[in-house]
């Protein structure tokens, strides 16, 4: 059965006599470009990853838990009906929490402290958003428009209006809409 199904992430699910398996096929370059924006840095060798994700991890067993969410809710929405805009979102949790939860070759690069973003730099990611806020909106497209890191847009967000970009997405869309 096919759950997610775009050009970048696909997966399938198959249930067997007493488990459940999930396989997920990601771009790799949708992987890199996430990495890049996350760490500051130009990915230019290929992510490796363990062969198989060991759930008794802390951050594996986040990955599986938003995993389990993700697919619970494309479960529960009729074939067809979910909107483009979610199953978008969908995916860039997806992307990030599996570089964040399994083991991989620039998995030490993600503890890297970017410098912080300008009070300008706020400001042109606060113009983008509204500007798009009826798009998919990604944390790498935000960070390409200011040319910070996405660490550093993050925290700057934090620091100077005391939410997250994400937030300020979800609240230009209500306003919106």
């Amino acid at each position: 059965m096919s759950l997610l199904n775009g050009s970048r992430w696909s997966m399938a699910a198959a249930t067997h006599r007493q488990h459940t398996t999930h396989t997920s096929r990601v771009d790799p370059q949708v992987l890199a470009r996430k990495l890049g924006a996350i760490t500051g840095n130009d990915v230019s060798q290929s992510i490796k990853f363990d062969a198989a994700l060991a759930l008794d991890s802390p951050r594996a067993r986040q990955f599986a838990s938003i995993l389990a969410a993700t697919l619970a809710h494309i479960a529960c929405v009729p074939k067809g009906e979910t909107s483009p805009l979610v199953l978008g979102e969908l995916e860039q949790l997806l992307v990030v929490a599996l570089l964040s939860g399994a083991e991989h070759n620039w998995r030490p690069r993600l503890a890297y402290h970017a410098q912080p973003s300008a009070p300008w730099q706020v400001r042109r990611a606060e113009e983008y958003i509204e500007a798009n806020c009826g798009e998919p909106i990604d944390i790498e497209s935000i960070a390409a428009v200011t040319g910070a890191s996405v660490p550093s847009i993050y925290r700057a967000f934090r620091a100077s209006r005391g939410y997250s970009p994400a937030d300020f997405v979800t609240q230009c869309r209500l306003r919106r809409y």
